[in-house]
């Protein structure tokens, strides 16, 4: 039969070190985000006028698909009251 102790101070010292990978990891992503976002620069939504018969390029940013290609990628939005979807088909390498 074997006994089991509570040990306080061990108890405290595994919540802090816990703790601290967590802040770590935080502070990770938070860094990544920042990254991100001075990659895309002043493309993230930006206002521009197109003209009849005009376009205008841009960056839709998502998170990391979790499939492996082939697969299909559907975005859909709500601009000026009308819904929008653009299709895409990921083939994949070959």
């Amino acid at each position: 039969m074997s006994t089991t102790t509570y040990d306080p101070e061990l108890a405290a010292m595994g919540t802090a070190l816990a703790t601290a990978a967590t802040v770590t990891g935080m502070d990770m992503i938070g860094q990544q985000l920042e990254a991100a976002r001075a990659r895309l620069g002043d493309t993230i939504l930006q206002t521009a006028s197109i003209d009849p018969q005009q376009a205008h390029g841009g960056y839709i940013v998502v998170a990391r698909p979790k499939a492996r290609p082939p697969y299909d990628v559907e975005v859909s939005t709500h601009w000026n009251g009308e819904d929008y979807r653009f299709r895409f088909h990921v083939a994949g390498a070959r």
